[in-house]
């Protein structure tokens, strides 16, 4: 989202109807180490969407649509190193 500080440590994301979370998405965010995206249509997490999203260590997905893009869903999940709540 726009206007928000580069070293966010937490995201909330939650009911915002997001269908996927794109590449570009995170890439201002390296220091985010808590991400929740739930209850929207996610169908997908594009295979690099955390590329610089290393600190991640928690991911809240609960309440979408992942299984119509589980397999770019599945490569983007293991690009994170340090997750440990998912």
């Amino acid at each position: 989202p726009p206007g928000l500080s580069d070293n966010l440590e937490e995201l909330q994301l939650n009911y915002n109807n997001i269908k996927t979370l794109q590449n570009t998405s995170l890439l201002r965010y390296s220091s985010l180490n808590t991400l929740s995206l739930a209850c929207n249509t996610l169908e997908k997490l594009e295979s690099t969407v955390f590329q610089e999203s290393k600190l991640v260590e928690s991911l809240n997905l609960a309440n979408n649509d992942l299984n119509v893009g589980y397999q770019e869903t599945s490569l983007a999940l293991r690009s994170l190193p340090g997750l440990r709540t998912l």
